[in-house]
């Protein structure tokens, strides 16, 4: 390798592979899939979109391109915190990121969204998720709203009530 820590091949040049991620969340490389929830965390503290759109992340010194199937990161959880106040994302790999309920948006196909990483990526909600955190989401005024800490917020793209 290099000085720098970089894994370089034969003529200098930085590795690069690439890795899909399912509509699941689940990371693949070629026929096999990761679970190691270290893989995710890398991916997630990494993740950057190039100038063009294509997302990859730089881990161990690889490049790491990104291509998902729907969204980079897939909410397999909710935790709403016991005063009613917040809700904390559980990303594959048990990566927790606190909600920014302002970021929630309806898909095609009626999918659950928000964005992460401070509104940089969407997360794709998994039936699951979404059930858990529809206890909170109440028809009001003509919309779908999300009612946490005495707050409401609109959901964005959602059909009318």
């Amino acid at each position: 390798g290099s000085s720098d820590g970089e894994a370089l091949d034969s003529a200098g040049i930085m590795r690069e592979h690439t890795y899909r991620i399912d509509v699941d969340g689940i990371v693949w490389f070629g026929d096999e899939w990761y679970e190691d929830p270290v893989v995710y965390r890398a991916f997630f503290d990494n993740l950057t979109r190039t100038s063009d759109g294509r997302l990859h992340a730089d881990c161990l010194g690889e490049r790491c391109w990104i291509e998902p199937e729907d969204a980079p990161f897939v909410v397999q959880g909710i935790d709403i915190a016991g005063d009613g106040s917040r809700a904390t994302l559980v990303l594959t790999g048990g990566i927790e990121e606190t909600l920014d309920p302002a970021t929630l948006e309806v898909g095609r196909d009626s999918v659950l969204y928000a964005k992460v990483k401070t509104g940089a990526f969407r997360a794709r909600f998994t039936r699951k998720a979404y059930y858990e955190l529809a206890r909170h989401i109440a028809p009001k005024n003509g919309a779908f709203v999300l009612e946490l800490g005495g707050k409401a917020w609109a959901i964005a793209g959602a059909p009318p009530p």
